[in-house]
């Protein structure tokens, strides 16, 4: 299965996704903000990111944009439950600055795992 990042500045979501996530065979790091998970990133290779868009310090769009400058490799996915600005979605900037899927919250964790699925080429 895959080696994820699971950056969130909630610790309950964080837990409650890190452990669905380790529940369907992945492999999970976690990180409560972009620069703890830049910092995660340089330490191993992940296949997968998972990244809220809102939070303190490095936010989830400085950070997508960081890797991208890095790597195409790594498959991103921002999730937020809202924030707008000048009329244009926070989830659509993430699109824009370089994430592959998003995900609105609230959301369930297996339709996380699908997305993830989805990205990964795996049957559903």
């Amino acid at each position: 299965m895959a080696r994820i990042l699971l950056v969130d500045d909630e610790p309950l979501l964080r837990e409650t996704l890190k452990t669905a996530l380790q529940a369907a065979g992945h492999t999970v790091a976690v990180a409560p903000n972009g620069d703890a998970a830049l910092k995660t990133l340089a330490t191993g290779a992940f296949d997968v990111i998972v990244t809220d868009v809102l939070m303190p310090e490095t936010d989830g769009l400085e950070m997508i944009m960081r890797i991208r400058k890095q790597s195409n490799n790594v498959r991103i996915i921002a999730m937020s439950g809202g924030g707008r600005m000048r009329n244009m979605d926070m989830l659509e900037f993430a699109k824009s600055f370089g994430a592959d899927t998003v995900i609105a919250k609230p959301f369930l964790p297996k339709q996380l795992i699908a997305a993830i699925r989805t990205l990964l080429g795996e049957a559903i």
